[in-house]
């Protein structure tokens, strides 16, 4: 278990609340309102001239009856990006198909095969959603063949743009956010308004994506976390049934832990097609059979995951411990779950790694990085000897030749040595503010459901106790991995008392050998309300503890 460094907000504001805004830099009240009450801003973040050139060409192939193929991604983002721009060229009419390239035969984005299989097909116009900004060579080819191209992408951008008709591009949005932005455009084109429902599709891919949850992906997700929990999708309703998750409180946990893997378990064993089919059946009974093979797929992937995690850090035991950045590899690993398998160790490790499916030609990777260090970047420096390349700071894809996978290696090594100082590498736990224990309330959670939707950007604030008295311990879970803790604080309200708290601290059940009961520790914890049939009560969730010292 690596030790943390603990970083403490400075106290600025003496209440709670309004530290909690300073600490996001909202210092006024308008900014203060627009926080809490965010509104569906109509501005678009893209390009007004390039909208302007996308949906001339859109109308004129909608009118004309031209075929269109939306060109998306296997991950959620993709997936729902696809579904929300299939959906709304097909109301108007549209002769639209959508496509999503397999992961292990096609690779990510726009490929040369992909775009010859659509030529054939006569089609003159591609719209990608969440991929296409560094494709140039592919829209070239699509160019050629006499097809238009509308880049629709997020991705971190290299120098040189691919000559397509239009680019509607931010990196301020998620893939589906940029999607939803040209449908609010196709409405508006053909006189109508998008519907609010389409929302939950924005939330699923926005928050599955991991983009900050600040600005507009805020007012975005608010909002279509309001419409996913009425949705009428019967492949939502399916899949929230299978996944267990209870309708009318689903928020950003349970889109990121349950449905989000469940979509993307498709795109990582099989195919995603089976993901996109989900979200747009209108069959109850096909939604029902979909949901439960996203659910079987998803089990299979974190058995794979799990065995591909523990042979990695077989190889690290057998690795130089003093790289600052970790290039892992291997010819048995199934490309769907390098990324999990990256983030995992990189989350172990305290430093950036990358995991790499080895083949005899071609390896592909997958990298995932820690704060401050841009695994992008990087990788870019090593654009000489890759194939392809793409992503955002802190996670990244890559394909290149087998051959230059030692001199990749030897090169990323370098760059990080450079970049990253050693206490870099030391894991970062950014605690909001400290509380005294009468702020561990009800009405303290009140007031926290303000800041909701937690996320990128917006964490959920953990908070600093100190000198809590550990009144009992014990370890919980099949494997012991986890620490179920009563804690024991002097309260300072209307009268003096010894309050109890229970907290609950997962993968730290290490910390059976140091604790004894009548210790004294100094806890890092989410507050959170425990329901538990029927019964309410207050819990620490704890993500570290320290002996404290008096």
């Amino acid at each position: 278990m690596k030790e943390k460094r603990w970083v403490v907000a400075p106290r600025v504001k003496e209440d709670l609340i309004e530290q909690l805004l300073y600490n996001r830099q909202i210092t006024d009240e308008v900014e203060k309102n627009k926080f809490f009450n965010p509104s569906l801003d109509p501005q678009p973040l893209i390009s007004k001239d390039q909208l302007k050139k996308a949906i001339k060409r859109i109308r004129q192939a909608v009118e004309g009856k031209e075929p269109i193929v939306v060109y998306g991604d296997f991950d959620v983002d993709g997936v729902t990006s696809t579904a929300l721009l299939w959906e709304t060229l097909n109301k108007f009419g549209a002769k639209v198909t959508p496509y999503i390239p397999h992961r292990e035969k096609e690779g990510y984005g726009l490929s040369e095969g992909a775009i010859k299989e659509i030529a054939e097909k006569r089609v003159k116009l591609i719209i990608t959603v969440d991929c296409g900004i560094n494709a140039v060579s592919e829209v070239a080819l699509a160019n050629s063949l006499g097809i238009e191209v509308i880049v629709t992408d997020h991705h971190h951008r290299q120098e040189d743009l691919p000559e397509a008709l239009a680019i509607l591009h931010t990196t301020d949005l998620a893939g589906v956010g940029v999607a939803y932005e040209l449908s609010t455009a196709i409405f508006k084109e053909f006189g109508q308004i998008i519907p609010v429902e389409a929302l939950d599709l924005v939330a699923l891919g926005t928050v599955a994506d991991m983009v900050p949850l600040l600005g507009k992906n805020r007012s975005l997700v608010k909002h279509g976390l309001k419409q996913l929990n009425q949705t009428t999708r019967f492949g939502l309703q399916a899949m929230m049934v299978e996944a267990g998750v209870k309708v009318g409180s689903l928020g950003t946990y349970e889109i990121g832990f349950m449905l989000a893997p469940r979509l993307n378990a498709m795109g990582r064993m099989e195919h995603a097609m089976d993901s996109l089919r989900l979200l747009l059946t209108t069959r109850k009974e096909r939604a029902e059979n979909l949901a439960q093979r996203l659910g079987e797929t998803n089990a299979q992937r974190q058995r794979l995951t799990l065995e591909t995690i523990d042979h990695a850090r077989t190889i690290y035991a057998d690795a130089e411990k003093g790289k600052k950045i970790l290039v892992l590899s291997h010819e048995g690993w199934q490309q769907g779950v390098i990324g999990l398998v990256a983030g995992r160790l990189a989350d172990e490790l305290g430093r950036p790694v990358l995991a790499v499916s080895r083949g005899e030609e071609l390896s592909k990777g997958s990298a995932r990085s820690i704060g401050g260090f841009n695994i992008i970047d990087a990788i870019c420096s090593c654009s000489d000897i890759l194939v392809s390349h793409g992503g955002h700071p802190q996670a990244a894809g890559f394909t290149l030749e087998t051959k230059n996978l030692a001199e990749f290696e030897k090169r990323l090594v370098s760059w990080a040595e450079d970049k990253l100082k050693d206490e870099d590498l030391t894991p970062l736990l950014k605690v909001e503010a400290e509380v005294t224990p009468d702020q561990i309330s009800f009405e303290t959670i009140r007031q926290l459901r303000q800041f909701e939707p937690f996320g990128m950007g917006n964490p959920e604030p953990i908070f600093l106790g100190r000198g809590f008295e550990v009144k009992d311990f014990r370890t919980v879970g099949s494997d012991g991995k986890h620490l179920k803790l009563r804690l024991g604080a002097e309260v300072m309200g209307a009268w003096k008392r010894q309050g109890v708290y229970e907290a609950i601290g997962f993968g730290l059940g290490e910390w059976k050998l140091k604790l004894r009961p009548g210790m004294k520790v100094d806890v890092a914890f989410v507050l959170e309300e425990d329901n538990w049939n029927g019964n309410k009560k207050l819990q620490l969730k704890v993500k570290d503890l320290k002996l404290a010292h008096n």
